[in-house]
């Protein structure tokens, strides 16, 4: 009864706002939660901020969960802020980023734990668990994104399909700037194995470790004619 096929073309979702306590914390510019497919083309989302500091919520863009299919094209994220996810978080969903720009959005919060405060640009959280595909990013810029503990730019917890691809992206300038435990990755894989092709990672930093890539629990990378440049961590 819920399911919905969502399509927005050449559009701009600007000053959206979702204050902590309402029903739904998360997607202050489009919320699509639990079944059906979602196509964004050159949509441009600015400045939408989920206000929660205290849940496992975000996405100040985009919410989208539990969606078979979910493709983001051409569109553009700047200024948006969310406990964790600060411009898009995807759960459960079977998402691709193709040619997209993320610039100067923030996951919020600080969770020992690590349950929040990850991916300043883009948060994943699985992909859609009946069918699962692999995820691919290409032709993507990440620039002066923040975070608090894993992923300044881009965090991935991926258990399904056969690797995560990545290819022609660009990280640039992203930061863990004012995290308490200093912040781990640029970019925080963990799960199935990462091809990265083709991509550049350049003065991005954090305050505890790997100022470019961590991969956690094990996973594996192949890693084909990229280029790291003036990251740091303390160390």
């Amino acid at each position: 009864d819920h399911y919905t096929d969502f399509v927005a073309q050449r559009l701009t979702i600007r000053d959206g706002f979702v204050p902590a306590g309402s029903e739904n914390e998360s997607g202050a510019g489009i919320l699509h939660p639990w079944f059906g497919t979602l196509k964004l083309i050159d949509v441009t989302f600015d400045n939408n901020h989920s206000a929660s500091q205290i849940n496992d919520v975000g996405g100040g863009a985009l919410y989208a969960g539990g969606l078979t299919e979910a493709v983001l094209s051409g569109c553009t994220f700047t200024g948006n802020s969310g406990s964790t996810g600060g411009a898009v978080l995807s759960r459960s969903t079977n998402l691709q980023v193709v040619d997209c720009v993320f610039y100067g959005n923030s996951a919020t919060t600080y969770a020992d734990s690590g349950q929040y405060g990850n991916g300043g640009g883009l948060y994943i959280d699985r992909m859609w668990l009946d069918a699962p595909i692999d995820f691919v990013i290409c032709g993507t810029v990440f620039e002066a994104n923040h975070a608090k503990v894993h992923g300044s730019a881009f965090f991935s917890y991926n258990l399904e399909g056969t690797q995560a691809v990545f290819d022609r992206c660009t990280f640039e300038g992203n930061d863990m700037a004012g995290s308490p435990g200093g912040g781990t990755g640029t970019v925080y894989h963990e799960g199935v194995p990462l091809f990265l092709v083709n991509s550049t990672f350049s003065g991005n930093s954090t305050g505890a470790h790997a100022g470019g890539i961590f991969l956690g629990g094990g996973s594996d990378a192949d890693v084909q004619n990229c280029t790291f440049s003036g990251n740091s961590t303390p160390g």
